[in-house]
């Protein structure tokens, strides 16, 4: 899963994509978001959540932030979700 940046649409497919690899509903696979100034409030969203305790901090590990195209087809070639 590649994700640039986006709406509404993005940001639901995005969490849905991460609620199922949490849950263990389905395999763990890549996440990669595309443009990390774009994604960095998304990033600390998730980071206040962690701080509230409504997610665990290895949810943080589930998705890889980067403007590196090199840094998201390595993660994509090794199939499962973290480097």
């Amino acid at each position: 899963f590649v994700g640039m940046p986006g709406g509404l649409g993005t940001l639901d497919e995005l969490t849905e994509a991460l609620t199922l690899i949490q849950t263990g509903k389905i395999k763990q696979f890549p996440v990669v978001l595309m443009d990390s100034a774009y994604w960095a409030p998304f990033r600390e969203m998730l980071q206040t959540m962690v701080t509230a305790g409504t997610i665990s901090p290895g949810d943080l590990d589930l998705m890889l932030i980067t403007d590196s195209v090199d840094e998201a087809i390595a993660l994509v070639k090794l199939g499962k979700g973290s480097l």
